[in-house]
């Protein structure tokens, strides 16, 4: 007995939605939000809501897009590191030039809640035709959740303090005029991998943009103060040091809460080894991210 078309049809398109959402089940991790995309030809911003579903292992991602305007379903690829997390999304047609997609984020452990990330919209050829930075939810599977978060473990009393700072970074002393750094959008990062990085110009993302490392600190802190140093060689943001010659970077300060808010105080130095010129900043931020 032959099955009519129709019925064929409407069983295949069943079966291949409960296979989606199958699939989709059992990723582990989703990143939710919406972006605005201005595309050559076009007026207005479109608001495009995508929700993307993900795995990971040994730094490879692979996952499944959907939005309301590009499409409905397609496979995602990508990489993941300490610093950042890519992911690659090519659409099924082209819709006014856009062929494919990239988002980054940043790196380390994902955790539920919120974070930065940048949109790159692309054509055939990979030129960007628009981007833009957004602020995405993150959601870890129930089934997958770790027993401990990932600003736990190793972090002492500084548990639960990892995330972004914003705030202001004023100039102390400037022994040879050396230093020149910007405090317009100062941010500080306490990463769940335990580093901490001081960023210049941030606007709801982390990629690409100018920053200092203070390394990591190693053993989990018995009380709220930090000490932290770095030796940096080479060309420093925001200063006209000898770009041969080597830096020792220090920020020494104090995490507490405040009504609700955590926030971080301190001073940061840097010092030229050779020529003994330094400069301190006086730092002070309140976070606004957590991770």
């Amino acid at each position: 007995m032959s099955i009519p078309i129709r019925f064929l049809s409407l069983f295949l398109l069943i079966f291949s939605s409960f296979s989606i959402v199958a699939q989709e089940k059992n990723y582990q991790y989703r990143l939710d939000g919406t972006y605005p995309a201005v595309l050559p030809g076009t007026l207005s911003a479109r608001n495009v809501r995508f929700t993307l579903s993900w795995n990971e292992k040994d730094q490879t991602i692979q996952g499944l897009y959907s939005d309301n305007f590009f499409s409905s379903s397609s496979p995602v690829s990508g990489t993941t590191s300490i610093s950042d997390r890519v992911f690659n999304v090519r659409f099924p047609r082209i819709i006014q030039g856009v062929s494919n997609l990239s988002i980054t984020s940043d790196g380390g452990p994902v955790v539920n809640g919120a974070r930065p990330a940048m949109i790159f919209m692309r054509d055939l050829v990979s030129t960007t035709l628009a981007q833009t930075n957004i602020i995405a939810v993150t959601t870890v599977s129930s089934d997958e959740v770790p027993p401990a978060t990932a600003c736990d473990v190793g972090f002492g009393v500084l548990s639960g303090y990892c995330g972004i700072y914003r705030g202001r970074i004023n100039e102390l002393s400037d022994s040879g005029n050396r230093c020149n750094l910007p405090d317009y959008n100062f941010g500080l990062q306490f990463n769940t991998d335990k580093k901490i990085n001081l960023y210049f110009y941030y606007n709801d993302t982390t990629v690409g943009i100018p920053n200092h490392s203070l390394g990591t600190f190693l053993n989990a802190p018995l009380n709220n103060g930090i000490s932290m140093n770095n030796r940096f060689c080479g060309i420093l943001v925001g200063t006209s040091f000898d770009p041969d010659s080597c830096k020792m970077l220090s920020l020494n300060g104090t995490f507490s809460e405040v009504g609700g808010l955590r926030n971080f105080r301190g001073r940061y130095m840097i010092t030229e080894e050779v020529s003994g010129e330094n400069c301190s900043y006086d730092v002070n931020v309140q976070r606004e991210l957590g991770y």
